[in-house]
């Protein structure tokens, strides 16, 4: 009896257990009963259900992510110049609130949503690579990335959630064009190699040059000096033809002064003459 009353008693509570189901904070549920949803969107909390015949489908409202993968081949993109780009994508979503009701309606699984958003994203993907050639591809990655979630964004306007993130986490393209860029890349580096050594050779010459100007102002620099230093000789040389001028001027003078102090009144004459000879034979 005490193990019939223990089995009723397990069986009473898993019925009370399964016929409870809790929507947390950050969901929203919606009662679906013998596969028939019924009208109105639940917030957070606790609800009953019959067991076996309803159930309360609940939906996130954090984000969720999609991982995509295009591999190249004929699910890639085509590019501009006919090249074949793969990639790989993060794609970020969320259920909208007022949306919730469509999402039970008219997707009966999320694995179904999914696959649609992956289609989306796929097909948004093949057009924005579509209008650029595969060298545009690695330069203007962020630009691309923008322009497909807007094409998501522009795909999905019929679904219940909102992309909020795309993320495209690598790229992929044919071996051949690997080499292309190998050989791109070394031409490349050997051009800015040969611009480098021009601008050494520029360089050097514009300095050789600046050199020359520079030995010129000297030299020219050093001729202005000598000439006014032999100008300032010249000039020295002038003066001192002068002053000699002046001192023996001075002299003359004193030797007058002496001569007016020494005079008697009578005028010696400067050349003495000698006493004529006598002619002793009486003439």
């Amino acid at each position: 009896m005490g193990k019939k009353c223990f089995a009723a008693f397990l069986f009473m509570a898993s019925v009370l257990f399964v016929s409870c189901s809790i929507v947390g904070p950050t969901e929203r549920g919606v009662k679906v009963s013998m596969g028939k949803p019924q009208d109105g969107v639940l917030g957070p909390g606790v609800y009953g259900i019959l067991p076996f015949l309803s159930v309360i489908e609940k939906y996130d409202l954090t984000p969720e992510r999609i991982d995509v993968s295009f591999p190249v081949g004929q699910s890639g993109a085509i590019s501009k110049d006919n090249q074949t780009i793969g990639f790989r994508a993060e794609v970020f979503y969320r259920y909208q609130e007022t949306s919730i009701m469509d999402a039970v309606r008219d997707w009966s699984s999320k694995r179904r949503l999914n696959e649609r958003i992956t289609s989306d994203v796929g097909g948004a993907f093949k057009i924005v690579i579509g209008q650029y050639s595969i060298y545009d591809v690695a330069a203007q990655q962020g630009e691309i990335t923008q322009k497909v979630k807007n094409a998501i964004i522009e795909k999905s306007t019929a679904l219940p959630v909102e992309i909020t993130q795309v993320n495209i986490s690598n790229w992929d393209w044919p071996d051949s064009f690997d080499d292309q860029i190998q050989a791109t890349m070394e031409m490349a580096q050997q051009a800015r190699k040969a611009e480098q050594e021009l601008k050494v050779v520029e360089q050097q010459s514009q300095k050789k040059v600046l050199e020359a100007e520079a030995e010129l102002k000297k030299a020219k620099l050093l001729a202005d000096a000598e000439i006014e230093s032999a100008r300032g000789k010249n000039e020295a040389n002038r003066l001192i033809a002068q002053n000699l001028n002046v001192e023996v001027r001075l002299k003359e003078l004193e030797i007058e002064k002496i001569k007016a102090e020494k005079f008697n009144g009578r005028l010696v004459p400067d050349v003495q003459y000698a006493p004529l000879p006598l002619d002793i034979r009486g003439n």
